[in-house]
């Protein structure tokens, strides 16, 4: 199996968005997952520290356990 991303459009997207879209794609090759799916998109948008999702997160949730749920 193997997933494509079409070149123009990751042009239509920002450096930033680029880099987490290939990310998705090999993390749902890893888990031989057919499809990407925004799931694999907020699990490698949470990994990263600097997004603005994990950044949102940690001060959405006050006590460190429910954002340790949100990385599993």
């Amino acid at each position: 199996m193997r997933l494509r991303i079409c070149g123009t459009q990751l042009q239509a997207l920002t450096q930033e968005a680029a880099t987490f879209v290939k990310q998705a794609v090999n993390l749902a090759t890893r888990r031989s997952h057919s499809q990407v799916t925004p799931l694999h998109l907020a699990t490698v948008m949470l990994s990263n520290s600097t997004t603005l999702l994990h950044k949102a997160c940690l001060q959405c949730h006050s006590h460190p356990l429910h954002y340790k749920a949100l990385e599993i």
